[in-house]
């Protein structure tokens, strides 16, 4: 009997990341990304001033597996990064995706886990 199986990713889709700034702080992050379609977009924002959490509400189980497993294909959408705790440009940038809650009841005892990361990006300075 033959299987199929579909891959989607979490993933950025251009390694370049858009910066605005004014005299020097920055005021604007702005890349796209891509995850599969039992996941939401809640927030991307700067944590400890080098790392950007991008968390997401899985839509279709309580784990990260259940809503991989049910996805089908990958939206892309151009996201904006919360700065309210960073103003100057870090020398370099890591990425996590978050599941960090679910819709419909969750499992007894949910945790937000990690669906990716360790993406670095270095900025030149």
């Amino acid at each position: 009997m033959d299987k199929e199986y579909n891959r989607v990713l979490f993933g950025i889709d251009s390694k370049k990341l858009n910066f605005k700034t004014n005299a020097g702080k920055l005021t604007e992050v702005m890349f796209k990304i891509h995850f599969p379609d039992k996941f939401e977009l809640l927030s991307a924002k700067f944590v400890n001033k080098e790392r950007i959490e991008i968390k997401f509400t899985g839509t279709d189980g309580s784990t990260v597996e259940e809503n991989l497993s049910n996805s089908t294909r990958e939206i892309s959408d151009q996201i904006s990064v919360d700065l309210s705790e960073v103003t100057e440009i870090p020398k370099a940038i890591s990425i996590e995706f978050i599941l960090a809650q679910v819709e419909g009841p969750a499992q007894e005892g949910f945790v937000p886990d990690t669906v990716g990361g360790g993406i670095l990006v270095g900025t030149g300075g």
